[in-house]
């Protein structure tokens, strides 16, 4: 059995898989996530692990569960099924290159632009020929809302609500407004970016907060719960 964990800056998904046949699955908040992957652990016979971990404050707890295992961390030392283009390749982390790997996996030979909505909106792009050449980091639902708040000091602390209208009629219309149809046209205005250069591109959608978009906006293209644990497991097997 394979397990292939992905720790974001919120939440910890783990993926149990028996050769390529997902079997288990789990997401919680990270302080419960550690419990979890060691439950999972207990419970089955592991022949090898690989994790994507953005958060660097449950390394020490991760090290005491996978001593007895062979584990993969997702790097740059790994060996990648792609071409790193990015300049600064060594700092590129390791939920994009997770992210890669599972584009590769669902999409092979093909264009495709993975977006990616959670603590941070991140945009990547791989080429047909598997070379990987960046994309773009932006905030949150979230972090947008929290930093209104936190660099202004009139503006509330809202928590996420679909706006009435695109034209706001009050403060918290507007922030609302602002911030829910900002991340669409932006979202949007990136895969017509993409899309008048190529003309096949594909274009995934995953994350958390993937289901804060409007269906208009999600209609055509792909979005899987399991996205990022079939893409460890074929990261894991490539270096195996």
């Amino acid at each position: 059995m394979y397990l292939t964990i992905d720790i974001g800056n919120t939440n910890t998904k783990f993926f149990l898989f028996s050769d390529e046949k997902l079997i288990e699955k789990g997401n919680f908040q990270n302080e419960k996530g550690i419990k979890a992957i060691q439950h999972v652990c207990n419970s089955n016979q592991i022949d090898a692990i690989i994790y994507s971990n953005v958060s660097n404050s449950k390394q020490n707890g991760l090290k005491r569960i996978f001593r007895n295992y062979i584990v993969y961390e997702v790097n740059n030392n790994l060996k990648l099924p792609f071409k790193n283009e990015y300049k600064t390749a060594l700092s590129l982390g390791s939920d994009r290159i997770s992210l890669v790997c599972s584009a590769i996996n669902k999409y092979p030979n093909k264009d495709v632009l993975i977006i990616d909505l959670g603590t941070c909106i991140t945009y990547d792009f791989i080429s047909s020929a598997k070379i990987y050449r960046g994309g773009a980091i932006t905030p949150g639902f979230m972090m947008r809302y929290r930093s209104l708040n936190y660099y202004t000091s009139e503006l509330p602390m809202l928590e996420f609500n679909v706006p009435k209208d695109y034209n706001g009629n009050s403060t918290f219309e507007s922030i609302h407004s602002g911030i829910y149809y900002g991340i669409i046209d932006e979202i949007q205005g990136r895969i017509d970016f993409y899309k008048k250069k190529f003309k096949h591109l594909k274009v995934i959608l995953t994350g958390g907060d993937s289901n804060k978009l409007p269906n208009r906006l999600k209609s055509g293209i792909f979005a899987d719960s399991n996205f990022i644990g079939e893409g460890l497991l074929y990261l894991l097997k490539f270096n195996l």
